[in-house]
């Protein structure tokens, strides 16, 4: 009978170790800023190690990766804790449309960052049930994460195409959201 309960969740493990593992890679763009000389060049890989894009919307196991985060999301107990796992997935979400960006992949970019959008929208939101039920501990909740996300954006912007640009800036503004209303 152990068997029937050990088989499954060695298997999960291994799916979830073999999901999870991605190499940590710099990512930076080749193209220059040259409208901003006083532009700093936000280099991703500096910004959120150990963190990196990993499988993007381009690749055939990008679902699988989806569904592991969404499973993994159902076993976290708590808004703030919930809240700081979304800001992470849409991070991780911001550096894959950065990857396809550079892959020149505009239309995947901006399903991911409309993914990123949600996830930053959905950390609000259980910040705010967690702050009205007198919950809300903001050391709990990855300040730097959602700065250097900003960092990031406000790079990006300089250097992609035009219609990138207000997707960005709806991503921005749902990060700087809950900075501005709950991690000042």
């Amino acid at each position: 009978m152990r068997i029937f309960f050990i088989v499954p969740v060695l298997i999960f493990s291994l799916f979830s170790v073999f999901v999870t593992f991605t190499s940590a890679q710099e990512s930076n763009l080749s193209v220059e800023p040259s409208s901003t000389p006083s532009a700093s060049v936000a280099d991703s890989f500096d910004l959120f190690w150990p963190l990196s894009a990993g499988k993007t919307e381009s690749d055939s196991f990008y679902s699988l990766k989806l569904l592991k985060e969404q499973v993994r999301g159902w076993f976290i107990l708590g808004d703030v804790r919930k809240a700081d796992y979304e800001v992470l997935l849409g991070t991780k979400r911001v550096l894959e449309a950065e990857k396809l960006l550079k892959e020149g992949k505009t239309n995947l970019a901006l399903k991911t960052l409309g993914r990123a959008d949600s996830e930053f929208t959905s950390a609000y939101s259980h910040i705010k049930k967690a702050d009205s039920k007198g919950e809300l501990s903001t050391g709990e909740i990855r300040k730097d994460r959602l700065i250097n996300v900003r960092r990031l954006i406000d790079y990006l912007k300089i250097v992609i195409p035009e219609e990138v640009r207000l997707k960005l800036d709806g991503v921005k503004e749902s990060a700087d959201k809950i900075l501005r209303d709950y991690l000042p």
